[in-house]
């Protein structure tokens, strides 16, 4: 049976920054809107590298929002500061359900190519915390069936910043912190083999 996954509405809170005169002490009078950080609309058919592109970006917007407020903070202009925070954090919720969406499509994909194998899972393409995420529910999902094991293919790591693997430590030390058996495949390094019984 295939994993139902629940989509995220794909919202973000509508914040409003106004522009401070930069290297003045003086605010000025008048204060304009600027443009609201727009809200990630989601498109049902977009592929997973779009939305991780996107996503991307949101998180770089975060990050210079952050640097700003800041820099905000040391002049002392905590209103600006303050309205950075709220800029960054809508950023911050954009780049979330980007990744979801991108992760959700990711596993379903995977899962459609494995949908004979009942109990194996494939978590390549993942971040190491959505590759928990799934990781957690095909366990559940194993043990709903009372398989023995459970094949869990997190890859070599060549796809990794210089070939180190990220999920398959991750995921080794995930299962043993919940009480599970996890072995590395011996066919296979780049898969883990979970036992149940």
């Amino acid at each position: 049976m295939p994993v139902e996954i629940e989509r995220p509405v794909a919202r973000a809170p509508e914040v409003y920054v106004v522009p401070v005169a930069s290297g003045s002490h003086e605010r000025p009078a008048t204060r304009a809107l600027e443009v609201p950080v727009a809200r990630v609309v989601i498109d049902p058919h977009e592929d997973p590298k779009s939305l991780r592109l996107k996503a991307t970006q949101e998180g770089d917007r975060m990050g210079k929002c952050f640097k700003e407020r800041n820099e905000a903070k040391a002049r002392n202009e905590q209103q600006r500061a303050k309205e950075l925070t709220q800029r960054a954090e809508a950023h911050k919720v954009n780049m979330i359900l980007l990744n979801k969406e991108a992760s959700a499509k990711i596993f379903q994909a995977l899962s459609d190519l494995f949908q004979n194998r009942r109990n194996e899972v494939d978590l390549h393409g993942l971040y190491v915390s959505e590759a928990r995420s799934y990781f957690d529910i095909s366990v559940q999902e194993a043990r709903d069936r009372e398989e023995s094991s459970l094949r869990v293919i997190v890859g070599k790591g060549n796809h990794s910043d210089n070939n180190i693997p990220k999920i398959k430590p991750a995921i080794q030390a995930h299962g043993e912190s919940l009480g599970l058996s996890i072995e590395v495949d011996p066919r296979n390094d780049g898969c883990l083999i979970v036992s149940f019984k």
